[in-house]
């Protein structure tokens, strides 16, 4: 449902009240998987009903990690606004460090890392 985008199932399964939290095979979320795709729509859902902004993998990968790595500055955005930690870190490296995307959208990903308390 996440990977596909349909926000209506999406919403479907919010109100059927289904494990915002849980993780698949990999250990991600369906917030992690909306963070991935850039999902600002399916993120709105999720963080409203719930989800856990910080929820973190067996790995320490976040759903902000997932949109900072993508490339993702709308997600980022979404994300830092509903009170995800930018002080993280995995692999002992700040989110800073992982920053997928080129140009302006890598520079305005930084910048809003920064301003929440990166490294």
């Amino acid at each position: 449902m996440v990977k596909r985008g349909d926000i209506i199932e999406i919403q479907r399964l919010v109100q059927a009240k289904v494990g915002l939290n849980e993780e698949d095979s990999q250990g991600w979320t369906p917030l992690f998987m909306a963070a991935g795709k850039g999902d600002v729509r399916a993120l709105d859902v999720l963080i409203e009903a719930g989800a856990d902004v910080n929820h973190g993998s067996e790995t320490g990968f976040t759903p902000l990690f997932s949109a900072v790595v993508s490339g993702h500055p709308k997600a980022v955005k979404v994300l830092l606004d509903a009170g995800a930690s930018a002080g993280i870190k995995v692999d002992g490296k700040s989110l800073t460090k992982y920053i997928g995307a080129k140009g302006s959208s890598r520079e305005e990903i930084f910048r809003m890392l920064k301003d929440s308390g990166a490294e």
